[in-house]
């Protein structure tokens, strides 16, 4: 196996929208890291490159393996975004559900049924499987991710006060509550449930939700805070107090995702503080 050593640099345009609108330019293509460097160092010299010296990146290419394997998102997000609106339809209805439910069984059921059928309606279309399962690599390390994953958790512990005095200041707002299941129930559910909730949810809303809609709300901090607001709404059943930590909450696992770069960070922390929660 052969690889080689591409240089860019890239700089914001003038009439950029947010951080990601860049002019690129590949300056090379290198037998090694240590050509690249010294590439980049001669380009210093020059008109443009030297007005941007901290925008130079070296990435690693192997030779003769396809790159873009999964395909790309096109800049015309609408369709998108109408598959996120049936997949949301499928998760309200099966909230709508579980409001009529009074066992425990059938409560988990439903649930399940509307995670499962969204993540299923995402799959199913070529274009929407790319926006909500592609992979990526990992942008910081480990020991960063249990930082994030700590702060987290501590987070919605610091948020659970606030959020039972407003269901009790506003209980009308409060039109569901949890199941409490026992014995081999609650320990599928721990497992299997909690890590469905995880993954459905971070998926949808933040993987999938940031790509569909960043053309229209880029991806700076107004996309964070939208992407956190409807994530708090999806839990418009279970009182005003659950919206908005939910929507606090939201916000950091955004900013974690953005930070890290891959999900299973974020939908780890998410399983994690929710079997906090209900273990």
């Amino acid at each position: 196996m052969r690889t080689v050593f591409l240089l860019w640099h890239s700089y914001p345009r003038e009439d950029a929208l947010d951080e990601n609108d860049t002019e690129d330019k590949l300056v090379g293509v290198y037998s090694s890291a240590a050509e690249a460097d010294a590439a980049r160092l001669r380009k210093l010299r020059f008109e443009g490159f030297r007005d941007y010296p901290d925008n130079f990146q070296v990435s690693e290419m192997e030779i003769d393996k396809d790159a873009w394997s999964e395909g790309f998102v096109s800049s015309d997000t609408r369709p998108l975004i109408w598959w996120f609106v049936l997949a949301l339809i499928a998760l309200v209805a099966s909230q709508v559900m579980r409001l009529h439910q009074h066992q425990a069984a059938s409560w988990l059921l439903w649930d399940y049924v509307g995670r499962i059928t969204a993540l299923t309606i995402l799959a199913a279309v070529p274009s929407a499987r790319i926006a909500a399962f592609r992979t990526g690599g990992r942008q910081i390390s480990l020991f960063e991710i249990v930082l994030w994953i700590v702060g987290i958790c501590l987070l919605d512990r610091f948020v659970q006060l606030p959020q039972s005095s407003l269901n009790v200041a506003f209980p009308t707002t409060v039109l569901g509550a949890y199941p409490h299941p026992t014995r081999w129930l609650k320990a599928f559910d721990l497992f299997f449930g909690l890590a469905l909730v995880a993954i459905s949810e971070e998926v949808i809303f933040r993987r999938y939700i940031r790509l569909a809609f960043r053309p229209y709300l880029g991806d700076g901090i107004f996309a964070v805070l939208t992407t956190s607001v409807l994530f708090g709404a999806i839990h418009w059943w279970a009182g005003l107090g659950n919206v908005l930590s939910t929507a606090t909450v939201g916000l950091f696992l955004m900013l974690m995702l953005r930070r890290s770069g891959v999900l299973w960070p974020v939908a780890l922390a998410h399983y994690l503080l929710d079997l906090i929660n209900f273990a």
